[in-house]
């Protein structure tokens, strides 16, 4: 087996190969760091912009509805009051949600007979 003897330029050499090596890994590591505070933030920021989507769809839902329902009462003297009531009905969901369709065949049928 031989020894090797290293001289002072090679040590010198292998001394700045590790620097710069450790200057590379700070600098990747700080921009990871960067990169994760910035995606969090961008994804809060998603968070609130669908959040505020959300109650804006649901505020065009009801002012939608008290649209049409008013209009229906208005605007709609040439329509016979049973349509009025088959529309309104069509349109005032029975709960939170869709109410689904024989939900609103049975509410249609009820509206016609008069029975509530």
């Amino acid at each position: 087996m031989s020894v090797e003897r290293w001289t002072d330029e090679r040590l010198d050499q292998l001394a700045q190969l590790v620097e710069s090596n450790s200057r590379t890994i700070q600098t990747l590591a700080n921009l990871a760091a960067e990169d994760r505070q910035e995606r969090t933030a961008i994804l809060q920021s998603i968070r609130v912009m669908q959040q505020q989507v959300h109650e804006l769809q649901q505020e065009v839902r009801g002012l939608n509805r008290k649209s049409v329902a008013c209009r229906l009462r208005t605007d709609a003297s040439w329509i016979s009051s049973s349509t009025i009531a088959s529309l309104t009905i069509l349109i005032t969901p029975a709960h939170k949600g869709f109410s689904g369709p024989n939900v609103v065949i049975d509410r249609l049928a009820k509206a016609q007979t008069g029975v509530r």
